[in-house]
């Protein structure tokens, strides 16, 4: 599962503009790129924690968002679990205003366990 949304022209000149800015200080635009495609891999040591930190959020938030209400989670629940699947983030609404996110989680294995693996407590 991809990490980021591919990179059209207008996500690398939003990027470009982003470093420009010093939003990710002590990050090139040529290193941004590196993260960027090859889906958050860190290309060298001794770069900022927090300005990776705020380029890998700035990139996740490039992520297509699907709006659900709770109502269609309670009733389209696999559809709703299958646009997280592939990799969009949702948003569950309720009375129009947002109340909870799902998110793909970045790597098989990453996170808590599940209930009924081994390690989990019960």
């Amino acid at each position: 599962m991809k990490r980021y949304a591919p990179l059209d022209d207008a996500a690398v000149s939003a990027l470009r503009a982003a470093v420009t800015r010093g939003d990710f200080p002590g990050v090139s635009f040529e290193v941004a790129m590196q993260v960027a495609l090859s889906d958050g891999i860190v290309p060298e040591d001794g770069l900022p924690t927090g300005s990776v930190m705020a380029l890998d959020d700035w990139l996740r938030d490039r992520t297509p968002v699907v709006t659900f209400t709770t109502t269609d989670l309670k009733n389209r629940t696999g559809e709703v679990l299958s646009h997280v699947r592939h990799g969009q983030r949702v948003v569950l609404t309720r009375h129009g205003r947002p109340i909870a996110e799902l998110r793909p989680i970045a790597s098989v294995g990453e996170g808590p366990p599940l209930l009924g693996e081994r390690g989990a407590s019960s």
